[in-house]
């Protein structure tokens, strides 16, 4: 069952628009208020984003991560890129696009 944050949370970061144009898949509640998702290639070598919303404070932290696995051993890896606590939920959407150097947002074309 996803909880009412993560929907939220998912709202508030265009998930639709989002997997469209950087590629975001496999949306995953992580824990009741976590949100993790993979992204497309990119400049800064990120492949994962993991969210998470602190009750007290109303703000957000969130990780910016590259996952791996060695394949002689088969261990996985997860390499913590940077992280960024207390975000409102406004910066969410531009702290995504300066830490992967993906546009997030559609363009709008006008035909005349």
């Amino acid at each position: 069952m996803v909880s009412d944050i993560v929907k939220t949370l998912f709202e508030q970061i265009n998930g639709r628009q989002l997997s469209v144009m950087i590629g975001a898949k496999e949306f995953t509640q992580i824990t009741e208020n976590e949100l993790s998702f993979k992204i497309g290639k990119n400049c800064k070598s990120v492949n994962r984003i993991i969210i998470t919303y602190n009750y007290g404070t109303d703000l957000y932290t969130m990780k910016f991560c590259r996952d791996s696995v060695s394949r002689k051993t088969f261990e996985f890896k997860r390499k913590v890129i940077k992280e960024i606590t207390d975000c409102f939920c406004d910066d969410l959407i531009p702290l995504i696009e300066e830490n992967t150097g993906m546009t997030t947002v559609m363009p709008r074309v006008i035909f005349r």
